[in-house]
């Protein structure tokens, strides 16, 4: 936790976080080295321009630190490099003379490479040259030897600056790269949650539309069946008055034929006249066929199984109401009615049995 807040940086930009990052490790890194350098520095005759760079370099390290973690990076970076160069700087200018410590300038460099925007490494070597033309202003008279140097040291800190730019503008690119596909993939996100949004309404109310769909065609379904079973029972209720058994007597039931007579009806009238003359106990069962239009060859055929159905149930069946026409159709048929008893009309059938 406490690694966490040290590297705690109050912004919401994330660039600057991150230089504010990198300027943390660099001055944690710097006061560890300064620390370590002080010992080395007691070492010398003259030590006291050593110490009093290494106190100011932790002191304005902090204040970096400082700074950094209170969101103000750009201040804290510039403030790095100011420290880097004048720790450097400093003992050369207060002993007067010119030293290969000045190639510590590259430190730096270096540093402004990695925490200023990649235009400012430029500035952070001008500033650096300025550094250096106050330590000559201040030596006076310049050896050959320190003239070497200076030459040296100014192609080398041009050849870091240079370095550094480059690296600190494929840096920034390769960062605003990354941010670029960042906010890209968020729009995308975004766009896509809201996509998901709109499909996931579309399949509900879609769902809404097939399950109300559903419950239609399951009703519609119900009530076929519903109808069906009504169909059903009319159909019997009409294949029962289409071939009623009415009681005259209390042996004597009467069937009186209405319309044409086809396969199924023929097949139920065997059925209606056998159950209720079983049922009833009927010793006699009148045939009314005076509705009947037409008597072919198999009305004929059906009539005369219903007359020996009920023959071997103990019942005597009569036809009743034999129209002319259809006993002259019966006739060219070739039928054989002897075996039935026949009858004009139900009233002479019903005195026949005397009932009249």
């Amino acid at each position: 936790m406490a690694f966490q807040r040290f590297y705690s940086v109050a912004t919401n930009d994330p660039n600057q976080r991150r230089r504010g990052t990198i300027i943390l490790s660099v001055s944690a890194l710097l006061c560890v080295l300064l620390v370590l350098a002080i010992p080395l520095t007691l070492l010398r005759t003259d030590a006291l321009p050593s110490v009093i760079a290494v106190g100011l370099g932790v002191l304005l390290i902090g204040s970096a630190i400082v700074l950094a973690r209170a969101g103000r990076v750009q201040v804290a970076g510039w403030l790095l490099v100011i420290i880097s160069a004048t720790v450097v700087v400093l003992p050369s200018i207060m002993r007067r003379e010119v030293t290969s410590t000045l190639f510590y300038l590259v430190i730096p460099i270096l540093i402004a490479s990695v925490v200023l925007r990649p235009w400012q490494v430029w500035v952070a070597l001008v500033c650096t040259y300025v550094s250096i033309a106050v330590n000559l202003g201040l030596d006076g008279a310049i050896s050959l030897d320190a003239a070497r140097i200076l030459q040296n040291l100014a192609l080398v800190l041009m050849v870091t600056a240079g370095i550094g730019y480059l690296s600190a503008r494929l840096t920034q690119q390769a960062i605003d790269r990354s941010e670029a596909d960042q906010e890209a993939a968020r729009v995308s996100t975004i766009a896509l949650e809201q996509a998901n949004g709109r499909l996931e309404t579309q399949v509900a109310e879609r769902t809404a539309s097939l399950l109300q769909a559903l419950a239609a065609i399951e009703q519609r379904a119900a009530d076929q069946e519903r109808m069906l079973a009504e169909i059903g029972e009319q159909r019997a209720t009409i294949r029962e008055m289409s071939t009623p058994v009415l009681p005259l007597s209390r042996h004597t039931l009467v069937m009186p034929l209405i319309g044409a007579m086809d396969t199924a009806r023929l097949q139920n009238l065997q059925e209606q006249a056998l159950t209720a003359i079983e049922q009833r106990h009927a010793r006699r069962l009148l045939l009314d066929v005076t509705g009947v239009p037409v008597v072919d060859s198999q009305v004929a055929q059906g009539l005369i199984s219903v007359v020996n159905a009920a023959r071997l149930l103990g019942a005597q069946v009569t036809l009743v109401g034999v129209r002319p026409e259809v006993a002259q159709a019966i006739v060219s048929l070739g039928l054989d009615l002897s075996a039935v008893q026949t009858e004009r009309d139900l009233e002479t059938a019903m005195g026949a049995s005397g009932m009249v």
